[in-house]
């Protein structure tokens, strides 16, 4: 469908391991079967929980396009094409952070120590979008772990109840 592929590339975290999300697949064979977005990686445990975001990327697809992760410093705005998955305070992050300001006045909020946030950019690089990671090192990491671990379900599968101790790490 042309007029789907010209506009923005939208991501929502409940589809992000399906053709909607971080992947592509054929309407002949709609199933992920290649990498649609690039990481982003930040120095120390959010970078080391990004690693594992990657790992689990290649588990839900039939093919993966390498690199799939990159260092995010010194990598301009421009030169993000692809969905991306951005944590840390490279220059990608802080411009995503700042469009995400201008979606949502609420996005500026401060975050305790450890505490960390994913959220959806839309536009954030042209027409691309981006899950931003936000939070200290430590927060970022938990983020990072729950988007690993866990998306698209906040608990266990099979738990009828979500409980706070099950999702700290």
């Amino acid at each position: 469908d042309a007029a789907a592929d010209a506009g923005p590339q939208r991501l929502d975290l409940a589809t992000l391991y399906t053709m909607r999300g971080l992947f592509r697949g054929t309407a002949r064979m709609p199933i992920p079967s290649n990498l649609d977005a690039q990481l982003y990686v930040p120095a120390g445990a959010a970078g080391v929980a990004m690693a594992n975001l990657a790992a689990r990327m290649g588990l839900e697809t039939t093919g993966i396009t390498l690199p799939l992760a990159v260092p995010a410093a010194g990598v301009a705005v421009r030169d993000v094409r692809t969905k991306a998955v951005i944590a840390g305070d490279s220059d990608i992050a802080k411009e995503a952070e700042k469009k995400l300001r201008e979606e949502d006045t609420a996005a500026g909020e401060a975050l305790a120590p450890g505490e960390g946030e994913l959220r959806i950019v839309d536009k954030a690089f042209g027409r691309q979008s981006a899950v931003l990671v936000r939070g200290d090192n430590a927060g970022s990491a938990a983020a990072l772990h729950v988007l690993a671990d866990r998306m698209p379900n906040l608990w266990n599968v099979g738990k009828q109840h979500l409980s706070l101790e099950e999702i700290r790490y």
